[in-house]
């Protein structure tokens, strides 16, 4: 979960730093402070929009998301592999930290 994390964050800030550009330039330029407000606010709806997809991605791991099916599988064949395993009935796997 770290590179979409990071990747939405330097996104955000780039974009961000467009729309502040953006808005204190039409200030300067046209001389109304409307703009920088605009830009203001357009500021604030990405980052709303920001936080919900980092919510959305993350939220599994919040409540706790179990591990792939191919990741169960490597897990059984290992313990069954050892001497003192010979099948695994129920496994359940949690992703933590």
């Amino acid at each position: 979960p770290e590179l979409p994390v990071v990747l939405l964050e330097d996104f955000g800030a780039l974009i961000g730093l467009v729309l502040a550009l953006g808005g204190v330039g039409l200030s300067l330029g046209t001389g109304d402070g409307v703009w920088d407000g605009i830009g203001t606010l357009c500021i604030g709806v990405l980052l709303i929009c920001i936080a919900l997809v980092l919510a959305a991605e993350t939220k599994s791991l919040l409540v706790g998301e179990a591990a792939g099916a191919e990741t169960e599988d490597t897990i059984a064949a290992s313990l069954v592999d050892g001497t003192q395993v010979t099948r695994v009935i129920h496994m359940r796997t949690l992703h933590l930290g």
